[in-house]
């Protein structure tokens, strides 16, 4: 593929694992998944793990998605005016539970 018809996932960042908070509601903990398209770009279509996640019909073509737990694989799918369809490469991320800091006991010599 030529760069002018090459889609490109920009957010979130590759290898990124992401926390679940314990002091937000679960339901506002979400990724926002940006791309970079061809200039004829009719919509983008976003799998995670091979299902569809969702599908953009407007420019930035921009989608959310909710924070769950596990391994995740994201690609995005433009489809071009002519009904060309330009995948992405595969973006790996995972997201996992809180877990809290372990309390440490320290101890000064002498005492």
């Amino acid at each position: 593929t030529n760069d002018e018809q090459a889609i490109r996932l920009l957010s979130p960042d590759p290898y990124t694992s992401f926390e679940i908070s314990p002091i937000t509601p679960i339901e506002t903990q979400r990724l926002r998944f940006n791309v970079t398209t061809p200039s004829d770009t009719v919509s983008v279509h976003y799998y995670i793990n091979d299902t569809l996640h969702d599908t953009s019909t407007a420019t930035p073509f921009d989608v959310w998605w909710q924070l769950e737990i596990g391994d995740w694989e994201l690609v995005a799918v433009a489809r071009l005016e002519d009904g060309t369809r330009v995948s992405s490469e595969s973006l790996y991320f995972n997201v996992v539970d809180y877990e809290p800091a372990q309390a440490r006991t320290i101890t000064q010599s002498g005492e």
